[in-house]
């Protein structure tokens, strides 16, 4: 990776509030491998939020309830 195209991928996550350590682990990762990253490093890279599952967003009926929750949109 290119020194340029290093600082300017690690300007875009700062941006996006990611940390340091996704480039770190794309620049100890081949290019012909993929990589798997761990909930807790996930966490840590500020990739994911919580522990949580996307259950908590999208368990049938959730969309039911009163009031419902800020990711259901009502279809006319």
């Amino acid at each position: 990776m290119s020194k340029a195209f290093s600082r300017k991928i690690s300007a875009y996550l700062r941006e996006m509030g990611v940390g340091r350590g996704v480039l770190d682990t794309m620049k100890a990762t081949p290019a012909s491998d993929i990589r798997q990253i761990a909930l807790d490093d996930m966490l840590t890279m500020k990739l994911v939020t919580s522990r949580d599952t996307l259950d908590i967003l999208t368990q049938a009926g959730i969309c039911r309830r009163s009031p419902a929750p800020p990711n259901c949109r009502e279809i006319p």
